[in-house]
């Protein structure tokens, strides 16, 4: 298990974890979710993310929207990693994931994304290194879903 983040609805305490079985499996997103502030948690759940691997995930709750959001960095065969998110409205049944960005046409690697909102604009951002220098910088961008 790897990188816990909480997140709070009003009601709902709902946490979520990438995890990784000992049998070398890909990477996923589980869930668990408290409706008496933390004292009891019901079942784990899976997030849905394909066939890609997801590591560090980052979640928020939308109060304007009345919706979790998780964003994920996900690698699949091509190795070329990518930023996918899935939505829920209870935390526990969540949408197909959906590609956050495009995908980096020069392989750069994406990871540690994180999610924001302000003035009703959602935003994220993430870290990415450039294959052909190495350098990491970071990366904003508004986006709607």
């Amino acid at each position: 298990s790897y990188t816990p983040l909480l997140a709070w609805n009003g009601s709902k305490l709902l946490v979520v974890w990438a995890n990784r079985d000992v049998s070398g499996n890909s990477w996923k997103p589980l869930t668990r979710l408290s409706s008496d502030k933390g004292a009891t948690w019901g079942n784990t759940l899976t997030v849905p993310t394909g066939t890609a691997s997801a590591w560090q995930p980052t979640l928020v709750y939308d109060t304007g929207k009345k919706k979790f959001y998780l964003a994920w960095a996900a690698y699949d065969v091509s190795s070329v990693s990518k930023l996918r998110f899935s939505t829920s409205n209870n935390g526990t049944s969540w949408t197909l994931p959906v590609e956050a960005t495009t995908v980096p046409s020069n392989g750069a690697i994406r990871r540690k994304p994180s999610i924001a909102f302000g003035d009703g604009q959602k935003y994220l951002a993430w870290e990415e290194e450039e294959p052909f220098t190495g350098n990491w910088k970071v990366q904003v961008i508004p986006f709607n879903f």
